[in-house]
């Protein structure tokens, strides 16, 4: 799935957002839910590994996101939080698009050939 401590983060920030009035445990079984219906689907469709290590990484990570927005609302207004949720937002999506539209392929070129040492011209 996400595969990395960090990614989750956002979830836990937008959802956060969402749900200011939440206590801790709500937002820990919408991770550990959304994490093991993602690990499940990508078990069914045969995309990647399912593991239990994603589901607890996944999870620690929108629980990080959660607590890194209750220790910002300390300091920052919520106003100011959400115009940073929807800059973070539109710079990922450029990113993103500009990545599937870039023409870098991972592939090697198809066209060239190279003639064998031992083959006669």
């Amino acid at each position: 799935m996400w595969d990395d401590f960090g990614m989750p983060a956002p979830f836990g920030f937008y959802l956060g957002l969402l749900a200011p009035a939440w206590r801790w445990w709500r937002p820990f079984l919408i991770f550990v839910g959304a994490s093991l219906v993602l690990e499940v689907v990508q078990y069914l469709i045969s995309v990647g590994i399912a593991d239990v290590t994603d589901v607890i990484t996944n999870t620690l990570g929108g629980l990080a996101g959660f607590g890194l927005l209750r220790l910002m609302r300390r300091r920052v207004t919520t106003r100011t939080l959400v115009t940073i949720c929807v800059v973070f937002t539109a710079l990922s999506v450029i990113a993103a698009a500009a990545f599937i539209a870039s023409p870098i392929r991972l592939a090697g070129p198809h066209d060239v050939i190279f003639p064998s040492p031992t083959a006669r011209p």
